[in-house]
Formats: structure tokens, C-alpha cells, sequence
């Protein structure tokens, strides 16, 4: 496949065709591994863990904290189950 390497601001960009894009689950804003190589160069979809998986990842049982009692509701902060929200105004 061929295409043109065109300017973008200050970079060059390189048009990906839809069905190369559907093919691999690509979208605007997806994440790309670009390698240079002595014959050329890999553009390839960077399959990077999401943001809260390796966050999670990162945590230990020597970072687990004991649990910290803030003390009572002050507000309406906890609602009992059985109480159910409504947002209607009784009418006058």
C-alpha cells in the first residue's frame, strides 16, 4: 500500500486508510507505537495497559492502608437503602 507522508504543523503525519484502521480497532486519539529501524519503519498499535489497570497494578500489600474511620455523617452524605431519592416537589 502506498500513501504520502504529508505536513502537520511543524511534524509530518501519515493517513492511515479506513480499512487498515478497522483492521487493527483504531480510532482518533488511539495510542501508536512508531519504531525506526535500520530498513524502515513500524507503526503498529500500542496494546498498553488502560490507566486504572496499571494503576491497580501498582499496588501492593505493603501499601494497603488500614482503614481510617472520618466519623459520622455530617450531612446527607449516606442514605439508608430503603430510603429512596426523589427529585418532585410536593405541589402547594
Amino acid at each position: 500500500m502506498i500513501t504520502k507522508v504529508q505536513k502537520w504543523g511543524n511534524s509530518f503525519a501519515v493517513r492511515l486508510p479506513r480499512a487498515v484502521a478497522e483492521k487493527f480497532s483504531l480510532h482518533p486519539d488511539s495510542p501508536i507505537e512508531i519504531e525506526s529501524i535500520a530498513k524502515g519503519i513500524i507503526i503498529k498499535p500500542s496494546r498498553r495497559l488502560s490507566k486504572l489497570t496499571s494503576l491497580l497494578a501498582d499496588i501492593t500489600p505493603d501499601k494497603v492502608r488500614e482503614f481510617v474511620d472520618w466519623g459520622r455523617p455530617v450531612g446527607k452524605e449516606i442514605l439508608p437503602p430503603w430510603k429512596k431519592i426523589t427529585t418532585r416537589r410536593k405541589a402547594k
